[in-house]
């Protein structure tokens, strides 16, 4: 689908477009620059039909030693590659399955804004928040991706990491979760703190 002249206004049209549809339980939202392997999305489609919850894969940011795209909110040790989901506070759009049922919650939160040619639920609109973070409270101005998040944790929706997938982020270099940490390293099998 294309149109929308911002991320939010596209992501929030096509979620929109989905929820008002018959068919198909879980939206995939899946970005060009991604690679995965084969399984991994039929993977959290079923782990979000499962848990009605918001799952999304981990992936670094474009450019080492930045840490990864998401925020967890469970605290602990989580080795990347094994099958488990995490509560996460925040999760990138970049690999994310949806549930209808959470879009459906979100909009009765939400105003039913006026688009370009079709109606649509601003789902995906930035926010500035205040969070505790590392023990400290910081006012952020957040993504639209975790904007979706944020509106979904305040109506009691479920938002889980899945580790399983082995995500690369493409750029100038193709960045792996080891690269999250420093400079490219041999792959390795990767521990995240939260």
């Amino acid at each position: 689908m294309g149109g929308a002249s911002t991320i939010e206004r596209q992501r929030s049209m096509i979620a929109s477009q989905f929820m008002k549809k018959d068919e198909g339980d879980v939206l995939l939202m899946v970005d060009h620059d991604m690679q995965w392997q084969q399984g991994d999305l039929q993977y959290i489609a079923r782990k979000a039909l499962e848990y009605k919850a918001i799952v999304g894969g981990l992936y670094p940011m474009r450019v080492f030693a930045k840490g990864m795209s998401s925020r967890l909110a469970e605290k602990g040790e989580f080795k990347i590659g094994t099958d488990a989901l995490v509560k996460a506070k925040y999760l990138a759009g970049g690999f994310l399955a949806i549930p209808k049922n959470v879009l459906e919650a979100i909009s009765k939160t939400l105003p039913l804004v006026k688009g370009d040619g079709e109606d649509y639920f601003p789902f995906f609109q930035q926010m500035v928040v205040t969070n505790e973070f590392n023990g400290e409270e910081i006012t952020e101005f957040i993504t639209e991706d975790w904007s979706f998040c944020h509106r979904a944790g305040e109506c009691g929706q479920k938002v889980l990491a899945a580790l399983k997938p082995r995500i690369t982020h493409e750029g100038t270099y193709n960045y792996r979760m080891v690269d999250a940490r420093s400079q490219p390293l041999p792959d390795e099998d990767v521990t995240i703190k939260s």
